[in-house]
């Protein structure tokens, strides 16, 4: 194994460990959060005790309240474009696109 593989194969190999620790960190940290601030309340949906301490669950509710948000500005834009085009088609005559016909020439023997 030449040298540039076995640098790439321990940078990866420590890259992997340290991502690993680090969530466990995070986790461990929340965990002690939840604690120092009297534990938690029993959710109603999963039966488990949550706390404001979870950020990174947190960080997966804003995502989705952001995904949903774009998604609805989207659907306005949409909205409001159609209403364009009903109103320039009033204004203006619309000719049918021509039908798209394909030729061809068929060799000559």
């Amino acid at each position: 194994m030449s040298r540039a593989a076995k640098i790439t194969l321990g940078v990866s190999i420590v890259a992997c460990i340290g991502t690993i620790w680090g969530v466990h960190y995070m986790q461990r940290r929340e965990r002690e959060v939840r604690n120092f601030f009297g534990g938690g309340c029993l959710s109603r949906r999963r039966g488990r005790t949550e706390s404001g301490g979870q950020v990174m669950h947190q960080g997966v509710l804003r995502d989705d309240a952001r995904r949903a948000a774009k998604v609805r500005e989207r659907e306005e834009a949409l909205e409001a474009s159609r209403e364009k085009q009903r109103a320039y088609e009033r204004v203006q005559t619309v000719a049918a696109a021509p039908a798209r016909t394909t030729t061809t020439t068929k060799k000559e023997e």
